[in-house]
């Protein structure tokens, strides 16, 4: 599914294969992260994979913009190797996950100059808690459409459950 020889071509720190579907790699400040894909079924069609990042350490990550272009050659792998969607949910057990989605946001308007993705979010709250999603597919994708419509689906059953 991904191939750490490939991403390694173009990221800035060495990934490490642990699975077909994820590596993992070490920043200067020594922190490992695992990144990778499991298939999900949230949308209620084949072919979507929800993407994470893992800092292994759980220790507090300084900014580093090489983590962000070895997360995106990891992307960029991932959607070269496949015709896939890739669902990120924001996780919430920390309280962290406005912060998260706000940092995936940014780290895609920074990346997409490029035009070939398509960034589609969905937010719902509930109680306080801000829950946080984001679809992310190839425009070139020849399911693109079945992508978006599922998606939008996907969202409003979230705020339909959380009301």
């Amino acid at each position: 599914m991904i191939s750490a020889v490939l991403i390694n071509k173009t990221s800035p720190y060495v990934v490490v294969q642990t699975t077909q579907s994820s590596v993992q790699f070490a920043t200067e400040q020594g922190l490992l992260y695992e990144v990778g894909f499991v298939e999900d079924y949230s949308l209620g069609i084949d072919g979507v994979y929800q993407f994470y990042i893992t800092n292994v350490n759980d220790t507090f990550s300084v900014r580093d913009e090489k983590i962000r272009d070895t997360i995106w050659a990891v992307l960029e792998n991932f959607f070269t190797a496949n015709e896939y969607a890739m669902l990120y949910i924001c996780d919430v057990s920390d309280g962290r996950q406005t912060a998260r989605n706000r940092l995936f946001r940014t780290w895609f308007a920074e990346y997409s100059r490029n035009g070939q993705y398509q960034l589609l979010t969905a937010e719902a709250s509930y109680l306080g808690e801000h829950y946080f999603a984001s679809l992310l597919i190839k425009r070139s994708n020849p399911l693109y459409d079945q992508y978006s419509v599922k998606f939008a689906e996907f969202e409003n059953n979230l705020k339909e459950k959380l009301q």
